[in-house]
């Protein structure tokens, strides 16, 4: 990368089992979560004439309904992260740290 360049992330995206849980703990503590792609790209209505099936792609098929995007955007402070985190870990009944 060029050195007056800066990297622009605009997805945060874990993979998980427990998405729905997830996404309701965190809705109900006002984090606003998102699912980007809910369906596998090539299966997408406009490549339909490439006749795609979901078995030539089985990871991305798989993870279709596994991904859940969460916030990041430049002006997320540290304690705001600590609060997404903290939502999860409850989502998922992890301890969390003192």
């Amino acid at each position: 990368m060029s050195e007056d360049c800066t990297h622009v992330f605009h997805l945060y995206v874990i993979r998980t089992e427990r998405r729905e849980g997830i996404m309701q703990v965190l809705k109900e503590r006002n984090i606003e979560t998102a699912i980007h792609y809910p369906t596998v790209l090539p299966l997408l209505p406009c490549y339909a004439d490439l006749g795609h099936v979901p078995g030539q792609f089985p990871v991305a098929f798989a993870n279709q309904s596994r991904i859940l995007s969460l916030p990041i955007y430049p002006e997320m402070n540290e304690s705001m992260l600590d609060r997404v985190a903290e939502a999860i870990k409850s989502a998922l009944d992890v301890p969390v740290r003192g």
